[in-house]
């Protein structure tokens, strides 16, 4: 059993897509097999802290190799649960299970297939998919007074970050040097002293 998926890294939301590859290298026809990927018990870290379903809908098809080769049975959503389905020598059976992400999730999400032969029971590597990963950058810094400031008087100072990865930033801390600023009357306002 060899499974993959179509990305490396998993986006924040749309479509991840496995596909799981049954073939026959031995000198016989492998008959009455059952393969199983479950889904429905996965929980991965979301950005809450919380652990989360990571797909809302599995949309599950197949194709075979080999004219004694025959996909089985399954059901088209859900977990893929394949009942008598059969290889023909060197020929392979080929599933495709569409996944649709849940929304905020941030953990890694780690999955692996098997399937039961007359020989025992057969396993996948396990695969693991991390999220892709946000990039925190300072967009703006800068003293909004348009005039010099008074002693006693209010001083504003914006100071915006922005996420411009391709996944989702989270737990994440923003630290600016304002005893600094207070200290030396706004005088020492730099960017390296801007930390995350």
């Amino acid at each position: 059993l060899t499974l993959s998926s179509d990305t490396s890294e998993y986006p924040v939301s749309g479509l991840l897509t496995y596909t799981l590859v049954a073939e026959n290298i031995g000198a016989y026809r492998v008959q009455n097999l059952d393969i199983e990927q479950i889904f429905s018990t996965l929980l991965v870290e979301n950005i809450d802290g919380t652990n989360t379903a990571p797909f809302t809908k599995i949309v599950n098809s197949a194709v075979k190799e080999g004219t004694e080769s025959d996909v089985g049975t399954f059901e088209p959503l859900g977990d893929l649960k394949v009942t008598g389905a059969s290889i023909a020598v060197g020929g392979k059976l080929t599933y495709t299970m569409q996944a649709t992400l849940t929304e905020r999730l941030a953990g890694d999400i780690v999955v692996s297939a098997t399937s039961q032969t007359k020989d025992g029971i057969v396993a996948s590597d396990e695969l693991t998919t991390p999220p892709k990963a946000g990039t925190l950058e300072i967009i703006r810094h800068e003293f909004v007074n348009s005039s010099p400031y008074l002693v006693n008087g209010e001083m504003k100072l914006h100071l915006a970050v922005e996420n411009t990865g391709e996944g989702i930033v989270h737990n994440f801390r923003v630290q600016h040097n304002i005893r600094d600023i207070l200290t030396t009357l706004g005088n020492d306002l730099v960017d390296s002293k801007v930390t995350f």
